[in-house]
């Protein structure tokens, strides 16, 4: 995490930061009751960085514009590829599904202060806009599932369909 603030003058500053947030979590699972090789890697990935400028136009008007911009990416994966197996005592394979997510966002907001004195005292009035933009790319792979009987039978399949993509966008 950083940060920096500076004042131009009396009534201009400029403000800003950064924060990274790496993480990475190996065989995520209560693995008391799993073994490692069916439970997932985990890995986060992201930052976000914005700035704001503040400029008193007059002492009770105020201008602030602010930008920011922040994006983050999610990957849950499987160590082993081979289906997932659920027996009576035991379970082996992999885990039966892999996530990619992928998130940007963008904002820029622009504000107008004012604090007249009006009636019984002093008033906030904050007029402005703004505006994000989002963006949302995903992925998810399922691999199959069978379930063993106790004498290692197989009792029932589960077969999924391929990678399925997810894409969204908005304003």
């Amino acid at each position: 995490f950083t940060r920096v603030d500076t004042v131009l003058s009396a009534r201009h500053s400029l403000g800003g930061g950064m924060i990274l947030f790496p993480r990475e979590l190996r065989r995520v699972s209560m693995n008391t009751f799993r073994p490692p090789n069916t439970s997932p890697d985990f890995q986060q990935t992201g930052w976000t960085a914005g700035g704001v400028d503040r400029f008193a136009i007059l002492p009770e008007i105020v201008v602030e514009s602010a930008l920011a911009i922040r994006r983050f990416e999610i990957s849950v994966v499987s160590r082993d590829a081979t289906p997932m197996t659920y027996g009576p005592e035991s379970q082996s394979g992999g885990v039966f599904s892999d996530q990619e997510r992928d998130v940007t966002s963008g904002q820029w907001v622009e504000s107008l202060s004012l604090s007249p004195r009006l009636g019984l005292g002093e008033h906030v009035i904050k007029l402005g806009s703004d505006l994000q933009v989002s963006r949302y790319n995903g992925t998810f792979l399922s691999r199959p599932v069978d379930v063993r009987r106790f004498d290692g039978t197989l009792a029932e399949s589960v077969t999924f369909g391929g990678v399925t993509t997810q894409r969204v966008s908005g304003s």
